[in-house]
């Protein structure tokens, strides 16, 4: 159609063999051209979508960051709650009583300022396996919990946890009749006989 409008205006010139060879070369070309930006479109797309994911990953991580915080300050502020309603009613445990000296020590004043009456350390002296072994979990807790005062907890964790593991080597050696290691064998049937 194009030839026929240009020969009826007299503008058709009739193309020759290497006329339409360069036509064809230059298409040739223009699609290779059009064939390499789509590639570098492709990559382009992939980069951006691969940042754009990249992006998303930082930013839910964040968010989930902010969430890890705010859960453990509610843990923490549940825990130190739960201590001082017991300690308000009067069923106060030990581990309440460590959680109430350590608010009189920043300055919280209850209506009952006792505190405990032997170091933290020594409470799970008087304790029995079933206690220390309830009371761990919390003070677990509180190590998690309670970046504050950290130290302090693991030291309790530690404590109780070694109370636990005293009292069930008593409990073995009872089972074994003997008193444990260290204690001569003469000596065991003296205590036996006290």
């Amino acid at each position: 159609k194009k030839n026929e409008y240009l020969q009826a205006a007299g503008l058709y010139k009739k193309t020759s063999k290497d006329q339409h060879v360069d036509r064809i070369e230059a298409k040739i070309r223009e699609i290779h051209a059009v064939k390499k930006r789509r590639d570098e479109r492709e990559v382009e797309r992939q980069l951006l979508e691969k940042q754009r994911e990249e992006h998303d990953k930082e930013k839910h991580d964040e968010e989930y960051g902010e969430w890890v915080d705010k859960e453990e300050d509610f843990h923490l502020s549940n825990a130190t709650a739960r201590s001082l309603i017991r300690i308000e009613q009067g069923r106060e445990r030990p581990i309440d009583l460590a959680v109430k000296s350590i608010a009189i020590a920043e300055g919280k004043e209850f209506d009952d300022m006792t505190i405990m009456e032997k170091p933290p350390h020594q409470i799970f002296a008087q304790m029995g396996e079933q206690e220390c072994d309830g009371m761990f979990p919390e003070i677990d807790a509180h190590v998690k919990a309670d970046s504050k005062h950290r130290a302090f907890w693991k030291a309790m964790a530690y404590c109780c946890q070694d109370a636990i593991d005293a009292k069930q080597r008593e409990r073995a050696s009872a089972k074994s009749g003997t008193l444990g290691a260290g204690v001569a064998e003469g000596v065991v049937s003296d205590i036996h006989d006290l």
